[in-house]
């Protein structure tokens, strides 16, 4: 019976996080440089002024007012921004754009998001899949305050002045299709790239495939990845931004229920969201203690295998890190070497490949109704399990105007027939609003919407 009960324990042990606090480990807090920067107007209480965008001329490199070498390595490895490049907006002085570091390949519980369609209509012979991939920048909660405090204290703008920390606009950013195309030996013609209206959004990436080109990059991003650049336009300056695509360096939380901890929530779990095993060093944080910024942790020492939650008993935040929290992570290291884990990746994303075929749904507008008919803009929401590609109904609203008077839709052919809603939705130039009251039923993969059939939505019952 004792031998049964130390096995016992040992299997309740392995499957739960094990704790040990370490000695807490200090580091000084960061000297800030006497400032000389030119470039920078001084930040003045401006209350009225709104943002106009970023200047390419004022361009901030945090080295420029800190003198802590440390502290600057850092936030090259733990934060999203990149902190040689934080831009001052033209007219309103207290307002900053972060650049991104780089743009990753998320994944996050749902695993990597990544997904394959087979076009049914494709022509014999030519590249017939559709590789979708989703880029973001590794950006954690507490990155824009940390560096907000860094900007109040390196500036010292006026007290009761409010820094604010805006994503940088994607407005002219494009991707180099050379060099990402040569890294996969394709023409850039294959590839598409989609960019969100600032940098916190997902950037989707496309390729235009055959089946054997799809393994190819599968296989390489399991292997070596591909590279390539973002190219940041501000007016007429650029900035190149890294596009690191590969299984083992991603963007998205490596670790989720940190959050809970914080929010002193009773029962908190932590869950490896990686395909990788994680190894925990330390709990570290960079707080304010008498005003001043200081990095602090605490030595914590866990294990935590793939895709597995445990339970995460530790006294409250404040007991540990103490107050005045600005960014906490964990230290740790992820074994990305891992052989049976890139393969339980491979195995995942073969799984998530979709094999209904698709279709597109082309929408078109007259262009000569916005004149003819005072509109300012047509919409059309459109309803269907078709527009998901897990078979969900999902909805998805189509903006027409004057200078944009066509749009395309991917539809997924869950189902042998075409089936979708929709209904329109119409701004007049003087602002008045109106909307079919009823869903249309509809099949077909073109549609052409002309004056007759607005005129039947401007009637007054339609009208909002």
């Amino acid at each position: 019976m004792h031998k049964f009960f130390k096995v016992l324990i040992v299997l309740i042990a392995s499957l739960s996080l094990k704790t040990s606090l370490l000695a807490a480990n200090f580091q000084v807090k960061p000297i800030f440089k006497p400032l000389a920067l030119k470039n920078i107007k001084p930040i003045t209480p401006q209350k009225d002024v709104s943002p106009t965008g970023p200047d390419p001329s004022r361009v901030l490199d945090l080295a420029d007012i800190l003198e802590d070498e440390k502290l600057l390595t850092d936030l090259t490895n733990t934060v999203g921004f990149d902190p040689h490049f934080v831009i001052q907006d033209k007219t309103a002085t207290n307002v900053f754009y972060y650049v991104p570091r780089a743009f990753l390949l998320l994944c996050d519980e749902k695993g990597y998001h990544l997904g394959v369609q087979y076009n049914y209509q494709a022509v014999p012979g030519e590249p017939a899949v559709t590789l979708n991939l989703d880029l973001v920048a590794p950006f954690n909660p507490g990155d824009t305050k940390l560096l907000k405090y860094l900007l109040r204290a390196g500036l010292k703008p006026p007290p009761g002045t409010e820094i604010r920390i805006k994503a940088l606009p994607a407005l002219g950013a494009k991707v180099d299709l050379d060099s990402l195309a040569s890294g996969i030996s394709l023409s850039k013609e294959r590839l598409f790239v989609i960019v969100g209206s600032h940098f916190r959004k997902p950037i989707r990436l496309g390729m235009l495939l055959t089946p054997e080109e799809v393994e190819e990059v599968l296989t390489q991003l399991g292997e070596e990845g591909l590279a390539g650049e973002m190219i940041i336009k501000i007016d007429d300056k650029e900035l190149p931004v890294p596009l690191e695509i590969s299984f083992s360096n991603f963007a998205g939380p490596k670790l989720i229920g940190l959050e809970d901890w914080l929010a002193h929530q009773k029962d908190v779990y932590i869950t490896n969201v990686t395909y990788f095993p994680i190894k925990l060093r330390a709990l570290c944080s960079y707080r304010l203690k008498n005003g001043s910024l200081e990095k602090y942790c605490r030595g914590i020492k866990g294990h935590l295998r793939p895709r597995k939650k445990v339970a995460f008993k530790l006294p409250p935040p404040e007991k540990i890190l103490g107050h005045k929290l600005l960014l906490v992570w964990f230290d740790m290291s992820l074994d990305t070497t891992c052989k049976p884990c890139l393969a339980k990746i491979e195995q995942e994303v073969r799984r998530g490949v979709s094999l209904a075929p698709t279709t597109k749904l082309v929408w078109e507008v007259i262009p000569n109704v916005f004149e003819t008919l005072n509109l300012y803009k047509v919409m059309v929401e459109i309803r269907s399990k078709a527009l998901s590609s897990t078979s969900e109904e999902t909805n998805k609203i189509l903006e027409f105007s004057p200078e944009n008077t066509r749009q395309e839709v991917l539809l997924y052919l869950h189902e042998p027939s075409l089936t979708y809603e929709y209904r329109i939705f119409l701004v007049t130039q003087d602002g008045a609003q109106f909307r079919q009251k009823d869903w249309q039923k509809a099949d077909l993969t073109t549609q052409i919407t002309g004056k007759k059939q607005l005129e039947e939505v401007l009637s007054s019952e339609n009208e909002l």
